[in-house]
């Protein structure tokens, strides 16, 4: 088996997911940037585009973005460095299956043409990734639109993270099993809430997601809370930084690098509720459901979070925390205000009853049902 995934492959918890359960069943290589630190895998590490010219760097740019003018996709995309070197390095092998993540990995492997078919994990709704950029949409979107009518169409089998993009995707004419990003069942106990109640938000440094919201929030708060961060700030540490300094003058928040993969789970049980307050900024953002609301689950936290569908189904449905009227300050604020120990405890627990159902393990039974589908005698038929 190859899988594909342009991503950093330490810091793609889908990925590193899909690894960890299929090693043992497959001979398996990933193609991906860096390296995952998963034994028994194979790893063909794309080289970085560092030590590339500035100026051949610029001339790939206007080139790409002629073509893109123009919609010579085609053209476009095996022209890309990381597309081509892929090639060269993967053509001159056999595949069985070819798991491939997010769809600009999709016409490589359709073209590596696999004996027993490509499976496409789209993890979000390509077409409107960045819906709430102007040009974007206009000169990009086009391109991840061809991607899915053109490529991802072709493949043997697809799968998403969410009921509301699969709704998306089913407009292509595509339907794709559901598999929730749900962090690997942690052994973890519910720690009960102290004087202090221990709020926590971890992920991505994006503005889209307006953690300035959090923080204005529980420096508000009448009830006696701390907030703590742990960010991932690789593309905007700006962001980082005016996040420290809007919360330079409270001793109630706290802003952290991000931790590893391994080490998410056990740092977030040291809390008491998750913050996963996701603004629909776009349309992905409006039907996420994030790594972050798993980990928090299997952390064994109550779970705070805004009326998006999707997390919001789930919190009622087990009784894991409450859903904010809205995303504004003022909501969170009220909802802060009206936290109760007692009640938390009680969602802690609720979280310790689901996190079996709503675990890793759990969820990629169906990306196995998927895979055992494409080969005769093996699963089901």
């Amino acid at each position: 088996m190859l899988i594909l995934a342009f991503s950093e492959l330490r810091r793609d918890p889908r990925v590193k997911r899909q690894l960890l359960t299929l090693r043992d069943s497959y001979d398996i290589t990933v193609v991906g940037r860096g390296d995952p630190g998963i034994e028994g895998v194979r790893v063909l590490s794309l080289p970085s585009d560092d030590r590339t010219p500035v100026l051949q760097r610029r001339i790939r740019y206007a080139v790409r973005k002629a073509a893109f003018r123009v919609r010579a996709y085609e053209l476009a995309y095996w022209r890309f460095p990381h597309i081509r070197w892929s090639w060269n390095q993967l053509s001159i092998e056999s595949w069985d299956i070819v798991l491939a993540n997010d769809v600009d990995t999709v016409p490589l492997a359709n073209r590596l043409a696999p004996r027993r078919g490509v499976v496409v994990d789209l993890h979000e709704f390509a077409p409107r990734q960045y819906d709430n950029r102007p040009e974007w949409m206009k000169t990009v979107a086009p391109y991840y639109d061809w991607l899915v009518r053109r490529h991802v169409t072709m493949a043997a089998a697809t799968m998403t993270v969410s009921e509301g993009v699969a709704a998306a995707y089913r407009e292509y004419g595509l339907d794709p099993a559901i598999v929730r990003s749900a962090a690997m069942f942690a052994d973890v106990s519910p720690a009960p809430v102290g004087d202090v109640i221990r709020l926590v938000h971890s992920g991505g440094a994006a503005r889209s997601r307006l953690l300035e919201v959090m923080i204005e929030a529980a420096v508000r708060t009448t009830s006696n809370v701390t907030l703590d961060f742990y960010l991932v700030a690789d593309h905007d540490r700006a962001y980082v930084r005016e996040l420290e300094q809007l919360a330079k003058g409270s001793d109630r928040v706290r802003i952290n690098d991000a931790v590893t993969f391994e080490e998410l789970v056990p740092t977030l049980s040291r809390y008491d509720v998750g913050l996963c307050m996701i603004p629909p900024t776009t349309f992905n953002h409006m039907w996420c459901l994030p790594n972050k609301f798993f980990d928090f689950l299997q952390a064994r936290l109550g779970i705070v979070t805004g009326p998006s569908p999707e997390m919001a189904r789930i919190v009622e449905q087990e009784g894991l925390g409450v859903v904010t009227e809205d995303f504004s300050v003022e909501s969170l604020t009220s909802t802060l205000d009206a936290l109760d120990p007692a009640v938390i405890d009680g969602w802690k627990q609720a979280s310790d009853a689901a996190a079996g159902e709503y675990s890793g393990e759990q969820e990629l039974t169906r990306l196995v049902d998927v895979l055992d589908r494409l080969q005769p005698g093996r699963g089901a038929a």
